[in-house]
């Protein structure tokens, strides 16, 4: 859940494999707005459905990182960023995978990728959905690698709420190998980017750091 100027609005957020543990990874049009301010009161809620928050409840964002390239300006080669969950409210020592698991990623990307998405699109086309930006609906297919560096699927996602979504491979019990996310839509296919190993690592350490500040 995000909001701008008051006004919530829905974006999907992924928690990936990392050592931190409180680390996810969204589009980064969920995170900047197109004026490339922060969107406001940004909370992520784990298994999040039907307008009601997941059994864990919801956990403030505090801070993200994006692509140099999509914070200067909103390239959408690049429209994906990581952002960091406070977890307290658990009252554990255990990181936040540890109670929802968590997408591991891969980098190698092929035409033709037998694709799972989830996320809660508004407006958009997913099949057995009603498209109203706060049910989580699934789209399965194959995807198609078009010049550019994009990734794409089939399917409209919708104004708002499916961005971030995850492409997932090897899809089992709720949880695969993340390997692009929606993040746009030219007319005919929604566009995922495809991440470069070296930038995404160097976020993610940047991102996990002990001294990281947003």
């Amino acid at each position: 859940m995000v909001s701008q100027s008051g006004i919530p609005t829905t974006c999907t957020a992924s928690i990936i494999n990392t050592q931190d543990g409180n680390i996810g990874l969204t589009a980064g049009r969920c995170l900047i707005d197109s004026n490339f301010q922060d969107y406001e009161n940004m909370t992520f809620s784990p298994g999040f459905d039907n307008g009601t928050d997941g059994v864990l409840g919801e956990f403030p964002v505090i801070g993200y990182v994006l692509p140099k390239e999509y914070k200067e300006s909103r390239n959408k080669l690049f429209n994906w960023g990581l952002l960091k969950f406070d977890n307290r409210s658990l009252n554990s020592s255990q990181p936040l995978q540890y109670f929802t698991g968590a997408l591991g990623y891969d980098f190698e990307v092929v035409n033709s990728t037998n694709t799972t998405v989830q996320g809660y699109p508004n407006g958009g086309q997913f099949p057995n959905c009603m498209n109203i930006g706060y049910e989580l609906c699934t789209w399965e297919g194959v995807s198609t690698l078009i010049p550019g560096n994009f990734t794409t699927i089939p399917i409209y996602v919708g104004d708002d709420g499916g961005y971030g979504a995850p492409y997932m491979t090897n899809f089992n019990g709720g949880l695969g190998t993340l390997y692009s996310n929606c993040g746009n839509y030219d007319g005919v296919n929604t566009l995922g980017p495809i991440y470069n190993g070296i930038e995404f690592q160097a976020l993610l350490d940047e991102i996990m750091a002990p001294t990281f500040m947003h």
